[in-house]
């Protein structure tokens, strides 16, 4: 049962190959090829089909945390082990921590048994995990479903999908939004992540790191990620208030913005109370699997995911993201309000594609306001609660950038205009929240003294009966900005 020569025929998975020597993540996968116990998990798995004696292909996948080899066995079927790679210490040293990969398994695992029985969303089959060391593999796994496709990122770069005919991109956006109109009405009764089941079937709800919870209400979800969500890039503080301007502004706007979302936290969101949708949390193109017509064949990596209040949910797919406006350089945008680049002029398009998709997708499905608690068409169209969303998410990413300006636009609308407005059902009247038809110039603000209180990071945070604390994961060798993946992550 050793490697087999063969390689799964249409894979394009890449990244293992191309990845620097020398880079962590490098050093992380070679660590986790030569220390995994490839046999053990080739007998284990042939055990779990009845002895019937199995292979490793050739093809490595890899994401930031977990490399996959594909198994096929004699009868022609296929699974995939998804295994932990060990973690870059901050020492130098490579090291496994069992318990990190133990609670973003476990929870992935439910999860995803939580999305295929309550949707039609395409997800992996899970036929086995352990995350002790039980059977000799010597590292955390998965064996789930082979998706047979490939992941957007090993079909096209952003240079590719930007030269795909409008009718190529509709074909993809259409289904994409399937998927994320479908996430819409896998709906929880509190915000936070799923840890297990209940003997009556009913799900177990857990913290959010490293927020906490599980909270019953979008306020107090926003109230606790003011308290506790920690800005990453601390260490550039020194330099960026050296070096003046507006760059010298973002220490204290940090702070700004975390204590503009403590006092809004209750102007937020528009449905303060559950049920919630579940988040993926990193819906790009690096973990949608599809075929080479934009099918998507699967949805994987839902290690992160949560039931999330509508704003937070409500965003566009990583691949065609933007940063919001206010918070964006100014060079960026043009006196109407509108992006000023061509690049952010093809992300405004996309946008709207995407949200014209969605639209439909929901008329498919029959959803209104009327006969649903909200929709993601809705969530999209609300311009400024999406913006301090997308801003929160880039906060916990680490961007430095002016965030307080976000929410001074947003606060300023709440005394213009208390509901949610231009919301189309429309397709043809849809427009993209990227865009500000009609704005109104306004001078910024000059951004009081900084902030002298040190925030406190609560990393273990104490929850209800029904929570627990992650373990922090011990190192920095990667971000969300700028890890590649390959099917599989």
């Amino acid at each position: 049962m050793a490697d087999s020569n063969d390689s799964t025929v249409g894979f394009r998975w890449n990244v293992f190959s191309t990845i620097p020597e020398g880079m962590a993540l490098r050093t992380r996968a070679e660590a986790a090829l030569g220390d995994t116990n490839w046999d053990a998990l080739l007998e284990y798995a042939s055990k779990l089909r009845d002895g019937t004696e199995c292979k490793l292909l050739t093809d490595i996948g890899m994401g930031a945390n977990h490399m996959i080899r594909v198994i096929e066995f004699d009868d022609g079927k296929r699974w995939v082990a998804r295994v932990h790679m060990p973690y870059s210490m901050y020492d130098g040293s490579i090291k496994m921590v069992w318990d990190d990969a133990k609670e973003t398994f476990d929870n992935e695992v439910v999860i995803l048994n939580l999305i295929r029985e309550s949707s039609n969303i395409p997800v992996p089959a899970i036929y086995a995990h352990e995350t002790a060391d039980t059977v000799g593999v010597q590292a955390p796994f998965i064996l789930m479903e082979c998706v047979e496709g490939n992941v957007g990122t090993d079909i096209f770069d952003d240079k590719t999908f930007e030269a795909f005919p409008d009718e190529r991109k509709d074909t993809l956006f259409d289904s994409v939004a399937e998927v994320h109109v479908g996430l819409s009405t896998v709906l929880l009764p509190k915000i936070g992540t799923v840890i297990g089941r209940n003997e009556d079937g009913t799900y177990i709800q857990g913290p959010i790191y490293p927020i906490g919870g599980p909270f019953d209400t979008a306020t107090e979800f926003f109230q606790a990620w003011a308290k506790n969500m920690p800005f990453c890039n601390l260490a550039h503080m020194p330099r960026l208030l050296a070096k003046g301007g507006r760059s010298a502004e973002i220490p204290a706007s940090i702070e700004a913005f975390r204590a503009a979302i403590q006092e809004l936290a209750s102007k937020i969101s528009v449905c303060d109370k559950g049920p919630f949708p579940i988040w993926h949390n990193d819906c790009g193109n690096n973990n949608i699997i599809m075929d080479d017509n934009f099918a998507v064949l699967g949805v994987i990596d839902w290690e992160m995911a949560y039931a999330a209040p509508w704003e937070v949910f409500g965003d566009y797919p990583r691949f065609i993201e933007s940063v919001p406006r206010a918070m964006d350089s100014p060079q960026f945008w043009d006196e109407s309000g509108n992006p000023a680049t061509a690049r952010g002029r093809m992300d405004a398009a996309h946008q709207k594609q995407y949200l014209a998709a969605v639209i439909r997708a929901e008329a498919k499905r029959g959803l209104t306001l009327d006969n649903h608690l909200h929709l993601l068409s809705a969530a999209l169209q609300d311009t400024k609660r999406h913006a301090v969303a997308k801003a929160m998410w880039l906060f916990d990413d680490g961007k430095l950038a002016c965030y307080h300006l976000v929410t001074e636009e947003f606060a300023q609308s709440l005394l213009e205009e208390p509901k949610v407005s231009g919301v189309s059902q429309d397709v043809t009247t849809a427009s993209s929240s990227v865009t500000n038809p009609s704005p109104t110039k306004k001078k910024r603000k000059p951004l009081g003294a900084i902030v002298n209180e040190q925030p406190t990071f609560a990393r273990d945070i104490k929850v209800q009966e029904t929570t627990k604390s992650k373990t922090p994961e011990p190192t920095a060798s990667y971000s969300k900005e700028n890890t590649p993946s390959s099917g599989t992550d």
